[in-house]
């Protein structure tokens, strides 16, 4: 991808969405306060992957503050 620069630490994705589902993106990030496609679709995979537990980062942060609390009570 000459000529393009990426965020450090992510990654671009490409998919397709029905109307249907565009409007709804639309909509959802008009709730919330006018976040780009991108913000509202990365917001929508955290919000989900953390309901599922799968969201590495808390896990981790968990797995930490457990750690904590068993060695200084």
């Amino acid at each position: 991808m000459a000529g393009i620069r990426r965020a450090k630490g992510f990654r671009s994705i490409s998919l397709r969405v029905s109307s249907r589902e565009d409007k709804a993106l639309d909509r959802l990030r008009e709730r919330e306060g006018g976040l780009s496609r991108s913000a509202m679709i990365r917001r929508l995979i955290r919000i989900e992957a953390k309901s599922k537990s799968l969201w590495d980062v808390d896990d981790l942060a968990a797995r930490a503050a457990n750690a904590k609390d068993a060695l200084f009570g």
